[in-house]
């Protein structure tokens, strides 16, 4: 197995939800990894890895074919296991050159062999189809507080976008020290800086309620509705200055 990693600019990607019933909670499969589960009602095939399913399309049927493990499965089984693989699993598309580990729901790109060691190292790499499209949807757990593993600057994720948290104070209020996850190194900085467009926010010491429009600019909710203030994150305080002030424009998409 031939490794290479992710250059220039880091790319933190995000894993595509494959669940045809997003609303539905979902567990982690009861399969071991490498298992090939078949749905044959739909004909389709999915490979477990990291405890998640990854759709196989047909073409790569016969390289994804474990004998040892292969199960055949309802619909309602594959709907009830997660897309998002737990926390330190790495991946690598067949045929591809970058390798990730999945933090936070989030994929980080790896830089180098030293990097990938701190990670579980070669031994630990899950291959999953040449098919798969990071970039098609975006899981990052909101909340989740991360750092670079030589770093110190620790983030707290919101909106598919890193916020720094300043203070020990503020690490506190996101769950403590504990509660902060490894990052691979250089891998903070390739994260948006803007949430998603939608995003509901305000900072800790604030009353005042912003979105964040398609431009990443934020304006502010006036007044309210109860779904709203339910859903909205709370953020460090200052760290709205930068975005900038703007109007309620659509989101597009």
């Amino acid at each position: 197995m031939s490794f290479q990693f992710v250059k220039g600019a880091l790319v933190a990607v995000a894993l595509v939800l494959l669940s045809s019933t997003p609303a539905r909670a979902a567990d982690y499969a009861s399969y071991p990894d490498g298992s090939v589960l078949i749905d044959a009602s739909k004909n389709q095939r999915w490979l477990i890895q990291g405890g998640a399913k990854f759709s196989i399309p047909s073409t790569e049927w016969s390289y994804f074919n474990n004998l040892l493990f292969t199960y055949f499965v309802s619909s309602s089984t594959i709907d009830g296991i997660t897309s998002v693989p737990r926390d330190g699993t790495t991946l690598q598309s067949r045929g591809d050159v970058s390798i990730y580990v999945v933090i936070g729901g989030w994929a980080w790109g790896i830089p180098d062999m030293n990097e990938l060691e701190h990670f579980g190292g070669t031994s630990n790499v899950r291959i999953i189809p040449s098919s798969f499209n990071y970039w098609s949807l975006d899981t990052a757990q909101n909340g989740t507080m991360v750092r670079e593993r030589s770093g110190d600057p620790v983030y707290v994720l919101f909106g598919y976008t890193k916020f720094w948290l300043p203070t020990s104070a503020d690490v506190e209020y996101y769950g403590g020290w504990g509660s902060v996850k490894v990052i691979p190194n250089g891998s903070a900085a390739s994260m948006s800086d803007i949430p998603q467009c939608g995003t509901r926010l305000r900072e800790r010491s604030s009353g005042v309620l912003y979105r964040i429009n398609d431009l990443g600019q934020k304006y502010v909710i006036q007044n309210p509705s109860s779904y709203e203030w339910a859903n909205h994150y709370v953020v460090p305080d200052g760290t709205l200055a930068r975005f900038p002030d703007g109007a309620a424009v659509s989101c597009i998409g």
